[in-house]
């Protein structure tokens, strides 16, 4: 029995991804590498994700680049647990990181306006993430 899951995101930038990871301290690894699933269920990825919070991620999950650019989150989420003890869903997990990613972009682009943001008070464990940019002028 597998208990491989793929989602399609529109995560596309690999440094983007990468800050992403890093603020929500994931340890990762770029590069050709496969997932280690259950029974034997294997992965080829970009992105292989070692360890979140202090908990080993078996290597069970990462992200692979699709043709259309953007990358998939993929790997066998069965038993893969936060730093709190709580259950890695496929879903949840990966709307930590889309929240921190597209914030990630989001903070990329404005900065480049001038903007700066606050960024001590975010949770990308909620499903919205609300944060105030700011502009000296």
């Amino acid at each position: 029995m597998s208990h491989k899951t793929t989602i399609n995101t529109k995560v596309s930038s690999l440094s983007s991804l990468q800050k992403a990871l890093d603020r929500l301290g994931i340890k990762y690894k770029v590069g050709n590498h496969k997932t280690r699933g259950n029974y034997g269920v294997h992965e080829d990825v970009d992105v292989i994700l070692e360890n979140y919070g202090g908990k080993s991620l078996n290597n069970a999950v990462g992200f692979k680049q699709g043709k259309d650019g953007n990358f998939q989150f993929t790997g066998d989420f069965y038993g893969l647990r936060d730093d709190q003890g709580n259950s890695l869903s496929q879903n949840n997990f990966g709307d930590r990181v889309e929240n921190a990613y597209n914030f990630e972009e989001i903070n990329n682009k404005l900065s480049t306006l001038g903007f700066s943001c606050d960024n001590s008070n975010l949770d990308f464990t909620k499903k919205e993430v609300n944060f105030v940019m700011q502009r000296m002028v």
